[in-house]
């Protein structure tokens, strides 16, 4: 079976109105990445320190893109505020570049992300916190 996109998984999340459910789909769909992007949203000591650049979007069909959030989460370091070796310009830039690489949904992931709102999924830290017990402070 295909992994899921991150942005397939969130939007499973939205479809439930429990957070036990949703504390659950989180669990059965667990992998590093996810709980990578739930960390940083829900973490107050995970600062990204970047302007979401204006980009094109990623027509190709959902799952076929050249890159994905799988791939790109090992680089998302660059984009915080404890980067400071690379300038806040080429952050932006770079930001495009990963938004253009990766499919639509996860680059609305990626900026919700980014800017600490999983709302839209009706992800909050309750539901984090009961799907993966030990993954905040």
């Amino acid at each position: 079976m295909a992994r899921k996109l991150i942005s397939e998984i969130l939007e499973e999340v939205a479809q439930v109105d429990s957070i036990e459910d949703k504390a659950e789909i989180l669990r059965k769909n667990y992998n590093p990445t996810l709980c990578s992007l739930l960390k940083d949203v829900f973490d107050p000591n995970e600062v990204y320190d970047v302007e979401i650049p204006s980009y094109r979007e990623n027509f190709e069909t959902a799952g076929y893109a050249s890159n994905n959030l799988y791939v790109e989460q090992r680089r998302l370091y660059l984009f915080k505020s404890t980067e400071k070796k690379v300038a806040p310009k080429r952050k932006s830039v770079l930001l495009a570049q990963v938004l253009e690489s990766i499919d639509a949904p996860d680059a609305l992931v990626l900026i919700n992300v980014i800017n600490k709102d999983l709302s839209k999924y009706g992800i909050t830290q309750e539901v984090v916190d009961q799907a993966f017990p030990n993954l905040l402070p």
